[in-house]
């Protein structure tokens, strides 16, 4: 998948009116964090236009969807040294106003539900400071991009010209430059838009791996994204396989459902990369867990294949091909209303 896109597409819906989701990523082994409903896409770093005398940060121009946008270090900006780079970096896609950039980060790390409570302004300001706001998250300090900061950053900059030759900074040996133009390629190309509303339908879906099969779940029944680690699951007696057991969610008591066992039928290998999915259900509280979650992604429902029970699964509905990658589209709500599960979670 290394020249796939990971996540697209304001990739998850807000949770409540108090929370809002922010994708949190690492620069320089600093944790910061954008929200959610600024991300177009995530992607790996691609192939750029270089221009030779550009503004201080601005390593060069990407072609989106057949637009020409900016592509920030944001190292640079954050008062980091500058230094080569590899193809193994990753880039963040975002919209802000009329306003669409890419930023160039190392690594990202997850995506947390947090309260408005949460985030607290900083006690001090520097005018070209792109960080106003903080949280805490697992005893460390994650710091809020502000994009608005972004914005004028890049006016107050856009007269000046820096000297550093970006394009000797990046890779180029034959392997990688093949790597960085097929990214390149993917990006640029536009989506293919159908205008029959009645016919075209356009859902967002996540992608997971239970073993060496894969699935995918529509993000409206999707509330948040959990790593297992930083929860305690206390195992439940006289219920099935597929029950892991029961963890206290800020307050709540959620009931844990190993997805591949409850599938399957067979068990599941614990390993530290799991992840659990918290369905959103009025009804009940449960969440999903799964062995990986790859990224998100809008299909169109035209090249979705309807199985009803493909392959004796009651609980998929449909196929999709991802590459030479088939994947499972699973019906969360037969699963949540199945009588089986209802015995046991209730």
């Amino acid at each position: 998948m290394d020249n796939e896109l990971i996540l697209s597409n304001n990739f998850l819906p807000d949770t409540t009116s108090l929370e809002r989701l922010y994708l949190v990523f690492s620069v320089e082994n600093k944790d910061y964090a954008i929200s959610s409903n600024n991300i177009i896409e995530l992607t790996y770093l691609p192939k750029l236009n270089f221009i030779k005398k550009t503004p201080n940060a601005i390593i060069g121009l990407l072609n989106y969807k057949g637009k020409m946008i900016k592509v920030i270090d944001l190292r640079i900006v954050l008062g980091e040294k500058l230094k080569p780079f590899s193809v193994s970096e990753q880039m963040i896609i975002v919209e802000y106003k009329s306003l669409t950039i890419a930023f160039v980060i190392e690594k990202i790390i997850n995506v947390y539900s947090i309260h408005e409570e949460q985030v607290q302004d900083l006690p001090y300001h520097q005018a070209s400071s792109i960080i106003k706001n903080t949280f805490q998250l697992e005893n460390k300090m994650v710091s809020v991009i502000d994009l608005n900061a972004v914005e004028q950053y890049l006016e107050f900059t856009s007269s000046s010209f820096g000297e550093t030759d970006y394009e000797a900074l990046f890779p180029n040996d034959e392997k990688s430059l093949a790597v960085l133009s097929a990214r390149a390629d993917i990006l640029a190309k536009e989506d293919e838009v159908i205008y029959d509303i009645h016919e075209q339908r356009i859902d967002q879906y996540l992608f997971v791996t239970l073993a060496n099969a894969h699935y995918c779940l529509n993000i409206k029944f999707i509330k948040e994204l959990i790593t297992k680690n930083n929860l305690k699951i206390s195992p439940l007696p006289n219920t099935p396989d597929f029950i892991k057991g029961v963890t206290n969610l800020r307050g709540e008591f959620v009931t844990i459902l190993d997805l591949y066992n409850y599938l399957s039928k067979r068990q599941s290998i614990e390993t530290s990369s799991q992840k659990l999915i918290l369905i959103n259900s009025e009804e009940y509280k449960i969440a999903f867990l799964v062995d990986d979650i790859q990224y998100i992604k809008t299909i169109d429902a035209s090249k979705l294949y309807m199985h009803e029970n493909r392959g004796g699964n009651k609980f998929v509905y449909a196929e999709f091909y991802e590459g030479e990658e088939l994947y499972s589209i699973l019906n969360i709500e037969k699963i949540i209303l199945d009588k089986q599960l209802l015995i046991n979670i209730s």
